[in-house]
């Protein structure tokens, strides 16, 4: 049986190679490694020593015994061995002491202070009030009320007893103001019509004071008078006065 021989060559060639190679690699990493000086190896050695024998004796001290309060004797201690042994102590003679000379008086600091710190009051202005006095208004002179007569009318003969109208307990007519100013007088002579209750009914002027003003301050308040109708033989009937009313200052 024969091998072929080139093959076979080739092959332990290329073996050949791949060892010598193998064997470079790890020669070229370890020399890349190493120092250039000498080297030294430290060693380090652990040595563990057991424990030495104590050259004394250990003393064991016992534990205190801790009694209970219930043991402990509350009575208080006996102080009349230490009063006894104490030395006595005598006060001694409080004498007088001499009464601390006198002062004299000085002002209080604070009142000064505070009477030098009070501001001045300041004077305020008096203010005048000026009132505006008005002029005084002009007051009508006071007027006599005018006399009023009241004239009775002539009665026929032979009708007696007769009583006349009285109307004496109305005002008398007021004085106009315009014509007291001027200075008016004058009298107004009016005729009465009175029916049997004593109203006057209608009012004439017979005669004319020759001032319109007091003309009609008489007409006026006649008009709104009432009294006590005329009588004949005790039966009031209707009546016509005659009645001056006169106006004077």
């Amino acid at each position: 049986m024969s091998f072929p021989v080139r093959p076979t060559l080739f092959s332990l060639f290329i073996h050949a190679v791949g060892a010598a190679v193998l064997c470079a690699v790890p020669l070229a990493a370890t020399d890349r490694f190493t120092s250039a000086g000498q080297q030294r190896v430290v060693a380090i050695q652990l040595s563990v020593a057991s424990p030495t024998a104590l050259d004394f004796p250990v003393q064991i001290l016992p534990l205190p015994t801790i009694q209970p309060l219930a043991a402990i004797d509350p009575s208080p201690p006996d102080r009349s061995v230490e009063t006894a042994n104490q030395p006595s102590f005598e006060p001694a003679t409080t004498s007088r002491l001499p009464p601390p000379p006198d002062t004299p008086e000085f002002r209080s600091e604070v009142d000064v202070t505070l009477h030098r710190q009070s501001p001045e009051v300041a004077k305020l202005p008096s203010i005048e009030t000026v009132v505006s006095v008005r002029p005084p208004r002009r007051s009508a002179r006071k007027v006599t009320p005018p006399a009023v007569d009241a004239i009775p009318i002539p009665q026929p003969v032979g009708l007696s007893p007769e009583t006349p109208v009285d109307f004496s307990s109305n005002p008398p007519p007021q004085y106009p103001l315009d014509a007291a100013r001027d200075r008016l007088q004058g009298t107004v002579l009016l005729r009465l019509r009175v029916d049997e209750a004593g109203n006057v009914t209608e009012v004439e002027i017979i005669e004319s004071s020759g001032h319109g003003s007091l003309d009609r301050a008489a007409v006026q308040a006649v008009k709104r008078w009432k009294g006590q109708p005329a009588r004949r033989f005790g039966r009031a009937v209707a009546s016509e006065e005659v009645l001056p009313v006169r106006f004077r200052l």
